[in-house]
């Protein structure tokens, strides 16, 4: 029931976000006003620059599905505010249709322009075929038929359209000039509004000739913005494939995309009357929020304590000439104050920021003081003290949108922007312990928000770092945008919903809008912040000493004191927790954890009989009960440590028959027994009956389907290599085909492991070509770029490359491995640039390939060129290794040794043969003399040697 309760106050935190999300959204609709627009003609030549490379994108589509150029609109917006943008017209004389681009108001995947085709009839009506679109345009009349399928592809949605006016078999249609074409474009727009009147949808504004969204609208509009936008951009990521997504044509939809949306959520002045609604509004319904989580008696106090402080924000934001300022509360969150200055400086951020926590931490101490000075712990004083100090240090800590990160962002974003990062995590490691020992519902709340948004905060400050290598501190807002842009749509995963890009774009506008603080700006704001932040922190920590009533609670705090004060961790007094464990079940749990505990820090011996004790408990509860399993399991995994293959075999065992016998063959439990004991650990079981386990293993995931997920990549590991130890080549080969296909789904690093078994596997069995091949395949997904990380997908490209050159040497294409070798050094250097693995790890990959191509041009007879590749190896390793060719040569020799005396696993057969191929190029190009070796001969391995 704990958990469950738990699990109910992250789901409230997540639904909260939405809500807010919901809120957002429903209000810039609200804000928004209607107008009558007029589109005018304008020479084709008129269309800017940045905008020509879209129209010559649908140009070339749309004559490709027959249709011919009519004449360009600059067509007027519905919205106030907005910009006219142009838009080409097309017209198909065979159907008599007409086809109309703009630039995408929504940055898209892969499309980068609005296309829709309509088709009008003598009746007066049209059928109009829109792509990813319908679910944000307003409601259409009746006499216009609107569809969309949401193909994702221009040629789908034009067939989609022509079978849809075929079915209108009856209807005569009809194409005029482009003159009537311009008259009845125009006439849409004067019944769109009439419509929205007649119908109730749109309100007159306060300004003449302007309307606005009824309020039931926005929401229903709101709603289907966020639903289908989902669908949105999984359709047009499917329909248009491209290799190019950061193309011309893209960019440039996009950056026309995202102006329009930063105009059109700029924030814009209300009135008092809607600004004092919004604050009763909100302030009831947090009234109705914190009460269904905390008393309702505090509620009271909690929302006095939260005006206060978005008061100090407010009258900072007055001073320092912030435009629109509002307060309104959050259900289930707190409150928040807005203002809007596009010029803000990072002083005056921080002043803003801290005016709003720093008053009501004073006013919390100066209650406290109160409290202490009536010799009282109880009481109104005694409350209203702890909340507020409570929610204004909440407040303090680093974690955006709070003030503590707002102040974090405006000290160090431009100059550490992953140190958001770091504070985010630390913030959130720090509310989930808070939580579970209070057990306080709102800290839970907290936790599980601030969790939900750990992504998007990383990869905000990635985008941080990139944007501020790319862009210069005198660009303007336009270059700004641009680099901010295709920095996001290259970087961003393409799945992304609109709002989380946009929500990325919007955020970088805004931090590079600012100047840079100075060095005394963050000196001094540091300081400041610091002394904020750890104030209320050790005054509420002496007074929580001399108040907490509990004794475990007081050992706990003791704990983490002498932890933080020796770096050394306290072991728990189990004993005393056993005495005050109440049920069988508190006793187990209590022996587990001190079992647990000694296994973590090596204290081996110590486990066992707290293990032992907890499984002669386990053994009292139910036949059935789980927890016996995990006992039997601890116990297992001791005795391979202590004992050796025979107890830890048996313990498994035992748990095999208790699950088999009460749960049946299939149960998931049953899976991870078997794996163990199909394990290597297990050297004097039949290399068969191990086979056996790992099979049932396998079909008992498969059975609940859980085999192809990451937490099956172990079993097949393990599998693949019982296979090929058994000789049974063939079983190995599916094995690891099926590996790489789930390590490519899942955009692993480990990817180039089964690649590189299963390329041994080929070899063994005389299938050079197909070993080739499948190196090429991989290397040629890795240049298209899947969804891993930039990073990953380089290191995998640079691995596989180079196993694919040493794979041509082996057989003798020499000029192909040359080519490889190439290929991969040019990786390297990729990997160096984007300082994504450190000099260290950059530098030793870029030595190890220059020693490839010197080894290549000794076989090929060109010395000088060998020469050449060795004296700019040892010249990296100068500059970004720290070494010498001397030390990476006694370093290949040690590695020599070690393969000779402990064996070589079939998969890296390859690299002891890179190591001799180096020790060779250096001893013949630099002279180096190898110490007496011991000239065994190799020993395979089945197993990989670590």
């Amino acid at each position: 029931m704990e958990a469950l309760t738990y699990l109910m106050y992250i789901a409230a935190a997540l639904v909260a976000f939405k809500l807010i999300v919901l809120g957002w959204v429903w209000r810039q609709l609200v804000r928004m006003r209607c107008q009558f627009f007029q589109s005018t003609f304008i020479d084709q030549a008129d269309i800017s620059a940045e905008l020509a490379p879209i129209f010559e994108e649908a140009h070339e589509i749309l004559t490709g599905l027959g249709f011919t150029y009519s004449h360009t609109l600059l067509q007027g917006s519905f919205y106030v505010g907005q910009d006219a943008t142009p838009c080409q017209v097309y017209i198909h004389t065979k159907t008599k249709t007409c086809a109309q681009v703009s630039p995408s108001k929504l940055p898209a995947p892969s499309q980068p322009f609005n296309l829709s085709f309509s088709t009008r009839f003598t009746d007066g009506g049209t059928i109009e075929t829109l792509d990813c679109m319908l679910h944000a345009e307003l409601p259409w009349p009746p006499s216009c038929e609107a569809y969309d399928h949401y193909c994702g592809n221009p040629q789908q949605q034009w067939e989609k359209h022509k079978a849809t006016i075929q079915a209108a078999a009856g209807r005569r249609p009809v194409l005029g000039s482009a003159a009537q074409l311009l008259e009845a474009h125009n006439q849409d727009c004067q019944n769109m509004v009439a419509y929205g009147l007649e119908t109730g949808w749109l309100k007159p504004a306060a300004a003449p000739d302007q309307w606005r969204l009824n309020s039931w609208t926005a929401l229903k509009k709101a709603c289907q913005a966020l639903i289908y936008e989902t669908k949105r951009v999984k359709a047009l990521k499917a329909g248009r494939k491209t290799d190019a997504p950061t193309s011309p044509a893209r960019l440039a939809a996009d950056i026309s995309a995202y102006e329009h949306l930063l105009e059109a959520v700029k924030p814009r002045a209300s009135s008092w009357v809607r600004k004092t609604v919004l604050f009763v509004l909100s302030a009831a319904g947090a009234y109705v929020a914190f009460g269904l989580v905390v008393s309702w008696q505090v509620v009271p106090l909690w929302l006095g304590i939260l005006f206060v402080h978005e008061l100090g924000h407010l009258v900072a934001m007055w001073r320092c000439g912030y435009q629109n300022r509002q307060i309104f509360f959050l259900p289930f969150l707190g409150a928040a104050t807005t203002g809007y200055k596009e010029d803000a400086t990072p002083m005056q951020e921080i002043f803003v920021s801290l005016m709003g926590p720093m008053p009501g931490l004073i006013f919390g101490l100066w209650c406290l003081y109160a409290m202490l000075a009536s010799d009282s712990t109880e009481g109104f004083w005694y409350g209203l003290a702890w909340t507020a100090i409570l929610l204004n240090y909440l407040n303090l800590l680093p974690v955006f949108p709070l003030d503590g990160g707002r102040v974090v962002q405006a000290l160090f974003g431009s100059r550490l922007p992953r140190l958001q990062f770091g504070f985010m995590l630390f913030s959130t490691l720090v509310f989930a312990a808070a939580a579970w020992w209070s057990k306080e519902p709102i800290l839970f709340i907290f936790a599980g928000a601030f969790a939900v948004t750990l992504p998007s905060i990383w990869q905000s400050s990635v985008l941080t770092a990139r944007v501020a290598r790319l862009i210069s501190p005198q660009a303007d807002k336009t270059e700004r945008l641009r680099v901010i842009a295709q920095t996001v749509e290259e970087t961003a995963k393409q799945s992304k919903l609109l709002a989380t890009r946009f929500g990325l774009v919007q955020t970088l506008m805004q931090r590079f809008a600012a100047p840079p603080p100075t060095w005394r700006t963050q000196i001094g704001g540091g300081i400041c912040y610091g002394l904020a932040l750890l104030t209320p922190l050790w005054v509420g920590g002496v007074y929580a000493i001399t108040l907490l009533p509990d004794e475990d609670r007081l050992s706990h705090l003791s704990n983490t004191i002498y932890t933080l004060a020796t770096g050394e961790l306290r072991e728990p007094n189990w004993e005393a927790k056993l005495q005050r464990a109440e049920s069988s079940e508190a006793r187990w749990l209590v022996l587990m954890d001190a079992g647990q505990w000694q296994m973590n820090y090596g204290e081996l011996e110590k486990a066992g009989p707290y293990f032992q004790q907890a499984l002669a408990i386990a053994e009292t509860f139910a036949p059935n009960d789980l927890r016996y399993i995990d006992t039997l399991e601890s116990l297992a995994e001791l005795s391979l440590d202590l004992e050796g293959e025979q107890p830890a075999r048996a313990y498994y065992e035992k748990a095999r028959d208790m699950l088999e016998r009460h749960y049946g063959p299939s149960h998931p439990r049953l899976a991870d027994v078997f794996e163990r004991l199909g394990a290597p650990f297990n050297e004097s079981v039949a290399i068969e009956i191990r086979i056996g386990n790992l099979e049932r293993a396998l079909h008992i995931r498969e059975a609940n389907g859980t085999a192809e997920t990451e937490e099956n990549e172990g079993l097949l590991h393990i599998l693949a290599e019982a296979y090929e130890e058994a000789n049974r080549l063939a079983e190995a080969t599916q094995i690891l085909q099926r590996l790489i296909d789930l390590y490519d789904a899942v955009g692993s690093v480990e990817l180039t492991r089964p690649i590189e078994q299963l390329v041994s596997l080929y070899e063994q069995q005389g299938q050079p070509e197909a070993a080739q091949a499948l190196l090429l395949d991989q290397i040629a997904r890795r240049q298209v770029g899947p969804g891993e990380q930039p990073e990953i997908r380089l290191y995998t490209l640079a691995s596989l490359t180079t196993r694919l050159g040493w794979s041509y040497v082996v057989h003798q294409n020499l000029a192909a491995a040359q080519t490889a070798f190439q290929d991969a050094l040019a990786v390297h250097h990729q990997l160096r640039d984007a300082s994504a693995w450190g000099d260290d790890m950059s530098g030793q990959m870029i030595v190890e390939t220059r020693l490839d191509l010197c080894y290549i041009g000794l076989q090929l007879g060109r010395m000088e060129a060998a020469r050449d590749q060795c004296a700019q190896a040892n010249s990296v390793m100068k500059k970004q290794w720290a070494g010498s060719v001397k030390a990476y040569y006694e370093r290949l020799q040690k590695h020599l040794d070690y393969d000779r005396s402990e064996g070589v696993s079939q998969d890296r057969q390859w690299y002891t043969q890179r190591v001799q191929a180096h020790m060779e190029a250096l001893e013949r190009v630099e002279g180096m003399v190898a110490e007496p070796l011991d000239h065994r001969p190799f020993r395979l391995s089945r197993n990989p040697v670590n």
